[in-house]
Order: C-alpha cells, then sequence, then structure tokens
C-alpha cells in the first residue's frame, strides 16, 4: 500500500513541476542500440506550451522531429516527412503517463520509473529516471534486442523558446 502512495506521490510532483512551466529545454546525448549497431547523437530538445516539441539531432546527423500538436514532421536527409509518433517523448517528460502500467523504484539520486502496456504501443518498455528535482534525467527506450538511452544536460526551465522553432521544415 506504501508503495502505490509513494508511486502517485512522485508522478503527482513530476506533473506538479512541470504545469507551472511553461517550456522545456535541455542538451542531449542519444545513444541508439540496433541492429548490434551502436550510433551516439547530440542535440537538444525544446518543449513549449501548450503542445510544441521539437527534437534535434545535429550529430553526427542531422534528424530533426517537430510537432505543433496539429501536425508532426521529420526532417532526415533532406526531405520532410509527416509521420505519426508512436510514443510522445513530451508526455513522458511532463510526467504524462495515462494508459500506461507503472513500476517505482527509489534510487540514490531520484527515482526510476518503468513503464510497461499490453497494447502495441511502439516499444516494449520505457524507463524514466528522474531526479529529486522532479526533472527528467535519462530515458531509456527498449523494444526488444534494440534500445535507445537519452541522457537529458544543462535542463533549462521557463525560459525564452521561440514559435519558429516549431514550423514545418523546409528541405
Amino acid at each position: 500500500m506504501v508503495l502505490v502512495f509513494l508511486m502517485a506521490s512522485v508522478i503527482d510532483n513530476i506533473k506538479g513541476k512541470m504545469e507551472g512551466t511553461n517550456t522545456f529545454k535541455a542538451e542531449i546525448v542519444q545513444t541508439t542500440y540496433f541492429q548490434g549497431q551502436k550510433t551516439v547523437y547530440k542535440g537538444n530538445v525544446y518543449i513549449k506550451k501548450p503542445s510544441f516539441f521539437r527534437w534535434e539531432l545535429y550529430e553526427p546527423e542531422k534528424y530533426v522531429v517537430i510537432s505543433n500538436g496539429d501536425s508532426t514532421w521529420i526532417f532526415y536527409k533532406g526531405e520532410v516527412m509527416s509521420q505519426p509518433m508512436p510514443y510522445n517523448l513530451s508526455d513522458f517528460l511532463r510526467g504524462n503517463y495515462e494508459g500506461f502500467d507503472v513500476k517505482e523504484t527509489n534510487i540514490r539520486d531520484g527515482w526510476k520509473l518503468k513503464l510497461t502496456s499490453e497494447e502495441t504501443v511502439g516499444f516494449d518498455s520505457i524507463v524514466v529516471f528522474i531526479t529529486k528535482d522532479y526533472l527528467p534525467k535519462r530515458v531509456k527506450i527498449y523494444n526488444f534486442s534494440d534500445w535507445i538511452e537519452i541522457n537529458f544536460k544543462n535542463i533549462k526551465l521557463n525560459v525564452e523558446i521561440s514559435d519558429s522553432l516549431f514550423l514545418k521544415p523546409q528541405p
């Protein structure tokens, strides 16, 4: 019974922190393990209320995902594609875990939340590492033998982010 109380408390605290946050900006390092190959990307993530999201990888190659709440675009290798995303990372960063079974573990520097779903959602499980300040530190997305690890640093809340970052990219 205590576990349920703690789990609700951590999720409620994440949501509470994000309710008072209008913008979120962070540097990211995304390590992808796909079919035995490891690739490390560097970039930035931008979130702006009400529903703007930009995931921008610029090293070793440019890959950008932009969502304005109505449309989602992917810019890769000089082409722009409209495509639904299998999950909304923006929701996870804001603490929205509706529709998922959440298993919480208290760790030394915060919490580890393991998210699973009985429905087909594009991944096997997601593990979100949350700091004691209720901010994301790392996310691991597992899809059977492949996975993605995303590390966040230099997180800035409530900073100015131009709406122009969330426009449809041009090839």
